[in-house]
Parts: structure tokens; C-alpha cells; sequence
């Protein structure tokens, strides 16, 4: 992290420096407010998923495998999946949950040949985010 340019610089006393930083619940000094540790604390990360083909693979309630591979304007059609969770890239539909415990990001080829772990991830993301159980 480097600052390029800075407009307006105002000095200020140890007192209402540390006064402002007190008010920060979580913050440990300046250092740790300008790089947003007190975020990275929580469950801020994003967990992506691209499919290249464009199939996504959709689970229910009551299984424990995957229901379909629906196209994912079908599945957005259908409301299979809330336009929240899609974002769109130059390699394909991506799906996206907020709230993970860790930033990932999968890159799929063939939905219908997902790797075993990628396939878990995705299925209790999928459960847990967008099916809420």
C-alpha cells in the first residue's frame, strides 16, 4: 500500500488522534484503519465460482447431490438463484458468496466434471447461502 497523492493534510494532537482512533472499535492504531484489518476479522470474504460452460449446477433442500446443471440465465429465469449471487466475466457466469471465512476463487471448466473438494465447497455454500439451511 503506498499513498500517491494527498489534497489536504491536517495536523491534529496526540489527544484527538488517539481519541479518533478509540472511537474504532477493533483498532489497534493508524496503521491497522488505513489497511482494514478491523474487516478482515469478520467474515468478509467472497468465495467465486466461474463456470466456463455456463451450467450451474443446482441443489434442493432434500438432496445431497446436485438436483440439475441449469443455464445460468435459466437459473436466474427460474429464480433459481438470486441475481445477488451471479456476476458476469469475459470466462463465464461466476457465482458469488458474501460472508465466507476465507477469499477463494474457483475456476471451473465443466460444471457436470467438478473436482471432488471444489463440488463440497460449492455445495455447502450453496446450502448454506442461498438455500439458507
Amino acid at each position: 500500500m503506498a499513498v500517491l497523492k494527498v489534497y489536504e493534510v491536517e495536523l491534529s494532537n496526540k489527544r484527538l488522534y488517539e481519541q479518533y482512533i478509540n472511537e474504532e472499535k477493533a483498532l489497534k492504531g493508524f496503521k491497522n484503519y488505513l489497511e482494514e484489518r478491523s474487516l478482515m476479522n469478520m467474515n468478509t470474504g467472497v468465495t467465486s465460482f466461474t463456470f466456463r460452460d455456463g451450467l450451474l449446477p443446482i441443489f434442493t433442500e432434500n438432496t445431497e447431490t446436485v438436483l440439475s446443471f441449469v443455464d445460468f440465465e435459466e437459473a436466474l429465469e427460474r429464480k433459481l438463484i438470486p441475481p445477488d449471487n451471479i456476476d458476469y466475466s469475459s470466462q463465464g457466469p461466476v457465482v458469488v458468496f458474501d460472508g465466507t471465512k476465507k477469499t477463494q476463487g474457483f475456476d471451473i471448466r465443466f460444471a457436470e466434471v467438478m473436482d471432488r473438494t471444489e463440488a463440497n465447497e460449492y455445495k455447502n455454500l450453496f446450502l448454506e447461502k442461498i438455500l439458507k439451511i
